[in-house]
């Protein structure tokens, strides 16, 4: 494998077939730090002076999917057709799920410690309704659905304006 070497703002770059592979860079207070991309640019090694590294691997669409690193923490994303996220479980224990709408919009979440709540959007797109798992709810103004939401017509008489000089 042939790398070339390339220093750009104090890091070595190095590329493979002109596809950036790795880079190492040092500060001032003698600190290093090693990182390794995939053809796409996503980070999946990364290694510090001081010990710490991670490991992380991702979908087609350029999604993170799995982080591991030397701390022994661990965590796994699930994505949809649409790249929304609907899954995540990770190694001390959280978890989560979301569902979207057409328009991908997150309309409902849920975590396995209990909390939840719910959305909804009008055709538009704008949040107009949210409920949480504690009895919390509210409505935006303009959401017919909304308790002080009071239909008034209007009857606006067109005027002229007057100027004095």
């Amino acid at each position: 494998m042939k790398l070339t070497k390339k220093t750009i703002e104090n890091e070595d770059v190095y590329f493979q077939n002109g596809v950036k592979k790795y880079v190492h860079s040092k500060d001032s207070d003698g600190s290093e730090t090693w990182r390794e991309f995939d053809k796409y640019n996503n980070v999946i090694h990364y290694k510090s002076s001081n010990g710490f590294e991670y490991w992380s691997e991702y979908n087609k669409n350029n999604n993170l999917i799995h982080y591991k690193d030397s701390n022994g923490f661990e965590y796994w994303k699930e994505f949809d057709s649409n790249n929304n996220e609907i899954h995540y479980k990770s190694s001390n224990g959280d978890e989560y799920w979301s569902e979207y709408d057409s328009n991908n919009n997150e309309i409902h979440f849920k975590t396995s410690y209990g909390y939840e709540y719910w959305s909804e959007y009008d055709s538009n797109n704008n949040l107009i309704y949210y409920k949480d798992g504690d009895g919390y709810e509210s409505w935006s103004n303009d959401n017919p659905k909304n308790p002080n939401y009071i239909d008034v017509e209007v009857d606006i008489q067109p005027f002229t304006f007057t100027t004095e000089e």
